[in-house]
């Protein structure tokens, strides 16, 4: 078999219109030359060997659709002989509005370097590397294109979606409501008629060996001593095999879930009496920022994160419909290359393609305090496609700062869709604090102070936000404890988590997602209206079907293309406009904020922001050497106050390399 081949798939199954083709300009000889027409419903095969000289390589130029959905459909491919050259493969779709509509949705799978057809293929991204080349296209009519009556969301004209970090549904809000709470809304109507938290009484326990004691203890979940607010501490396991030990009580998992294993698993980061923090929950008044927006709005007591493991591959899933592979953190992806973790399409490239170009990231990133690459934010430093989408960051301005949004959200100037980072950390007039992302050991005020401003910028004018969905929402839980066994899901693709080998077939742990606008009925409790359950594929499902893109065919991968679509729960017309207003009216006061303890080891977040970090401060190609001895000595700090100084005297270095500016 020759070496360098491209392998090529058309799937037209998905279009009910003819590929028509416009132009083929091949480097190499194909085994059986492309046909001028694809007739709708069929899938075409190409071989393209090399020539003599240089390596397979085409763009077919294609048109599809009529009237003014007519699109055209550029497919490029190539495996080149040059050792300096990359392998491409790429898909673009052009026309007017109305085409992009209906063709942005097209995508593709694609390999390197296996000949006999077996690697998994990776949705939007060839590895540059390789050979043969196999490329399969996807030729789809978006199915909801020119019916808006199908489109999610109706009477919403902007969403602003804010995810948070690392705290499981009852940990957080496990007595939110009780057997005892009354005047509930249930979504669907027919779904149980109570709130599936911890209860009024909580009997869920945990067992584990207490070294202090030298015998198996069992705790029964109970709730932080008030006014704490920084339990647990120091940061739980939230690896994949630590949650295996949490959800199944062993790694590799023997036997059903039980949820009894966060105890005997937190007792190998603290031993002893100090384990049983984990056992603890937060009650309303311990978050009555986060507590009163539930109120006023929905919180889904089913709402399962999408991986069992960590934030990267959490975070990728809501955006892009997988993980790639990836299931734990890494501080940097493949540093020798300068690589991201993620290449597949997000949901901001997918609305770019379909013609929908009034969204912005707001990223609150106030630390360090240096920025040699300011257009860059952590989403957009993870995601190589929404890396390349947003560029300079200009023309148009795409990620904007904190303030931005504060002062959007006053002067109803913001975007149609706005994607929300938190700090990661915080550093205000010299003294630096934990993040506002919630996320654990360090104390909720910061986090619970943002929500609050965001919350009353957005609904606390006199007819503020009466468009407008917020949707709150965590990205894992963090080791933190909750008593719901995740249900099983399917694959989003044939990437596996290598060395792990999971598959992917099964969730994560509940988290907290809430809805609030004067569209949803507060003290709503909803859950998936279907069989198959929520996780963060719906939020990439429900808010690209209010653009009147549909995913169902694929473009967001096969977990996306199933999700259940939560837009049931917000009425087409305002409901609570009143009950809005009311809370922005009777919103409790901030918190009071601490400066960081300068002690603590870093949290597994803050370990694995090293290499964003690191970037912030060097800059240039991604996985310069600078860039990889920066992240991995800010990545082995023992403290957050060794990691500061390491930042601190590499931002000196860089200000007196550039004469001190």
């Amino acid at each position: 078999m020759a070496t360098y081949v491209c392998y090529v798939i058309i799937d037209n199954t998905q279009n009910p219109n003819s590929l028509v083709l416009v132009s083929s300009n091949p480097t190499g000889s194909y085994v059986t030359p492309p046909p001028r027409l694809v007739p709708a419903r069929t899938v075409l095969r190409l071989q393209l060997n090399a020539s003599w000289t240089e390596g397979p390589s085409d763009t077919l130029v294609w048109t599809t659709g009529t009237g003014s959905n007519q699109a055209t459909i550029t497919l490029t491919f190539s495996d080149p002989i040059d050792p300096l050259a990359s392998n491409q493969a790429a898909i673009n779709v052009s026309g007017s509005p109305a085409a992009l509509l209906a063709y942005g949705v097209s995508y593709f799978y694609a390999s390197a370097g296996d000949s006999l057809g077996s690697q998994p293929m990776q949705r939007d991204y060839v590895y540059p590397g390789g050979d043969p080349v196999r490329v399969n296209y996807t030729i789809v009519q978006n199915k909801i294109a020119n019916q808006p009556a199908q489109w999610s969301l109706q009477g919403i004209k902007r969403v602003v979606w804010y995810m948070l970090e690392n705290r499981g549904l009852d940990h957080l809000m496990g007595q939110l409501y009780t057997e005892n709470s009354r005047n509930l809304n249930f979504w669907p109507f027919n779904s149980a008629p109570r709130f599936n938290g911890l209860g009024a009484n909580p009997t869920f326990a945990n067992t584990y060996f207490n070294q202090q004691t030298g015998r198996n203890q069992t705790v029964t979940a109970n709730p932080v001593p008030y006014p704490i607010d920084d339990v647990p501490n120091p940061d739980p396991n939230e690896v994949w095999e630590h949650i295996n030990v949490q959800i199944f009580g062993s790694n590799p998992p023997r036997g059903q879930c039980t949820m009894g294993g966060f105890l005997q698993d937190y007792a190998t980061v603290v031993p002893g009496n100090a384990a049983q923090q984990m056992m603890q929950f937060y009650q309303p008044q311990h978050v009555p920022i986060i507590s009163h927006l539930a109120n006023r709005g929905a919180i889904s007591d089913a709402w399962f994160c999408s991986v069992p493991s960590e934030t990267y591959a959490n975070r990728a899933f809501s955006i892009s419909g997988t993980s790639d592979g990836l299931v734990n953190n890494q501080v940097l992806a493949n540093p020798d290359l300068g690589e991201p973790p993620f290449y597949a399409n997000t949901i901001f490239n997918i609305m770019t393609n379909c013609g929908f170009n009034d969204w912005a990231i707001y990223a609150n990133d106030t630390w360090p305090p240096w920025d040699s690459t300011p257009e860059l934010c952590f989403t957009a430093f993870q995601f190589q496609q929404l890396y390349d989408l947003v560029g300079d960051n200009t023309n148009p301005q795409r990620v904007f700062n904190w303030n931005d949004l504060i002062n959007g959200a006053l002067n109803g100037t913001l975007p149609a869709f706005c994607y929300v980072e938190p700090a990661w950390y915080v550093e205000e007039a010299g003294i630096t604090y934990n993040g506002t992302d919630y996320h654990p050991p360090a104390n909720l005020a910061p986090g619970e102070n943002a929500l609050r401003d965001l919350y009353v910028a957005l609904f606390g004018r006199p007819g503020a936000g009466q468009d407008t969905l917020l949707i709150v929402t965590f990205d894992e839980h963090g080791g933190t404890i909750d008593h719901v066994c995740p249900p099983a899901t399917i694959s989003p693709d044939r990437m596996s988590a290598s060395p792990h080998y999971f598959d992917f077939k099964r969730l994560g742990v509940r988290v907290t997602t809430i809805l609030v606008s004067p569209h949803v009925r507060g003290y709503t409790v909803f859950r998936s209206p279907t069989n198959t359950p929520f996780d963060h594929t719906s939020l990439l499902r429900t808010v690209l079907g209010w653009r009147g893109i549909d995913v169902s065919s694929g473009a967001a991968g096969a977990r996306a293309a199933v999700a259940p679509d939560f837009s049931g729960v917000v009425s087409p017309t305002a409901v609570a406009e009143d009950n809005v207003r009311e809370a922005v009216e009777t919103m409790p006061g901030p918190h009071a904020v601490k400066p960081a303890d300068k002690q603590r080891p870093l949290s597994g977040l803050e370990r694995s922001m090293a290499g964003f970090w690191a970037y912030k401060i060097v800059g240039g190609k991604r996985g310069n050497p600078e860039h990889v001895e920066l992240a991995k000595r800010i990545a082995n700090a023992k403290t957050i106050g060794e990691m500061e100084q390491i930042v601190y005297a590499a931002i000196a270095e860089k200000k007196a390399l550039r004469g001190g500016k």
